[in-house]
């Protein structure tokens, strides 16, 4: 799994915002991440430099 900085965020690819307004996450960001869990995530925008969205959980974003 490729990362932006060493250290830093994972890339997992791509996903496309369907015109319904789902997406698809890969099953490898929700097994990174425990999302399977409880079966909720929290999803939001990225940086203007690196664009995209990015995936969590309350539990992980709660710690920082």
């Amino acid at each position: 799994m490729p990362q932006l900085n060493k250290g830093g965020k994972f890339v997992f690819g791509l996903s496309v915002i369907n015109p319904d307004l789902t997406i698809h996450i890969p099953p490898q960001a929700l097994l990174e991440y425990d999302a399977l869990r409880d079966g909720k995530v929290i999803i939001f925008t990225g940086s203007k430099i690196t664009g995209g969205f990015c995936v969590t959980t309350y539990p992980l974003l709660s710690n920082s």
